[in-house]
């Protein structure tokens, strides 16, 4: 009964889409004139073409009027998300999302190319000012529980990952102290900022293999051109913006616990779904699976799974711009600002 259903449904659907109506050309005729080469034949003539042209323009000026307007297409979202993603992901926010993820490293000046600047200060003020920014930067840390109980100082906020960017940064390049004391905290505060601000991909791995599955068929179908190459920077570009920074993830994780993302439960229920075994019993008798249903609803499935597929990786750089706003904006380092300007900007007592 219910395949009955389907194959009616289909029929209808068939039916509808063969016979949509059209518009109506309108039919333009001209009128010959003709008769005898006299002036007043002519002008009897005359008049009676004006008097036809004018007919013709009221008849069609009325069947103009009578004709139904085309109704106005609804806005197409998929193309506007898309192209959202391809325009404003990839040609604007992937080049800050790069720069950002070079910029959260730490400062080292034996491969920048400002190299140590000591600005002409004593060995002794360069040390004191290293001791006063460590033990202003550790005091605003947070303390969380270690291993075996004791109290640790770490990073869960922005402002302290900001803070001890920049004066992290500020000794690396203007202090460089000496003191095997001052060089021990130092090293220690620069590794908690590290494993707390390494970043981690929290994405989709369906999306970002879509994404790039699609890629591959669209460089060995349409060769390299600037679409394709717009494609593969849109899936880099996804990856880059949804990797986020340990203690945030932490903190996310604390909040909503380990849900399972919407992408990766609708393709699992559909894997699930293609599994599913069915069973019939003729006439009463032992049941048995049905081949034929099975393979059938594998193919829906394999179809419906192929189409999720092609949609999520035209979608993966607009997906990326969403996980921009997520996990960038909230760890944000202003491009323009140097390490002198975060520096004086984050400290005070340590900045006169």
């Amino acid at each position: 009964m219910k395949k009955k259903a389907l194959l009616l449904l289909a029929a209808l659907g068939l039916a509808a889409g063969l016979f949509q109506p059209s518009l109506l050309a309108q039919d333009t005729s001209s009128a010959e004139i003709s008769g005898p080469n006299t002036q007043g034949d002519n002008r009897v003539l005359v008049e009676d073409a004006d008097a036809q042209a004018s007919a013709t323009k009221g008849a069609a000026t009325s069947a103009t009027d009578k004709t139904v307007p085309a109704k106005k297409q609804g806005t197409d979202w998929l193309t506007i998300a898309v192209g959202t993603g391809y325009l404003l992901g990839v040609l604007v926010l992937f080049p800050l999302v790069v720069y950002l993820n070079m910029k959260e490293k730490l400062y080292d000046p034996e491969t920048a190319k400002e190299g140590v600047d000591l600005r002409g200060e004593s060995l002794e003020e360069r040390e004191a000012k290293a001791r006063a920014i460590l033990e202003e930067m550790a005091d605003g840390w947070s303390k969380v529980p270690g291993e075996n109980g004791e109290m640790l100082l770490s990073i869960t906020k922005r402002k302290q990952a900001l803070k001890a960017k920049a004066g992290l940064d500020y000794i690396s390049k203007h202090l460089a102290p000496e003191d095997p004391e001052i060089i021990e905290r130092l090293d220690e505060l620069k590794g908690v900022y590290e494993n707390r601000c390494k970043r981690y991909f929290t994405g989709s791995q369906w999306v970002l293999g879509a994404a790039t599955i699609l890629g591959l068929v669209f460089l060995f179908t349409m060769g390299i051109d600037a679409f394709v190459v717009i494609h593969i920077l849109g899936v880099v570009f996804y990856y880059l913006s949804s990797r986020t920074p340990a203690y945030i993830l932490e903190r996310r994780m604390e909040l909503f616990g380990k849900l399972p993302g919407f992408v990766g439960g609708l393709m699992s229920g559909l894997m699930v779904g293609m599994g599913a075994k069915h069973y019939v019993s003729v006439n009463g008798g032992p049941w048995q699976r049905d081949g034929g249903e099975e393979l059938s609803n594998a193919m829906v499935f394999i179809f419906l799974m192929i189409m999720v597929a092609v949609l999520l990786g035209f979608l993966a750089a607009f997906l990326g711009v969403i996980n921009f706003l997520i996990n960038y904006l909230g760890t944000f380092l202003m491009p323009w600002k140097s390490i002198e300007q975060s520096y004086q900007e984050k400290f005070t007592a340590s900045a006169a």
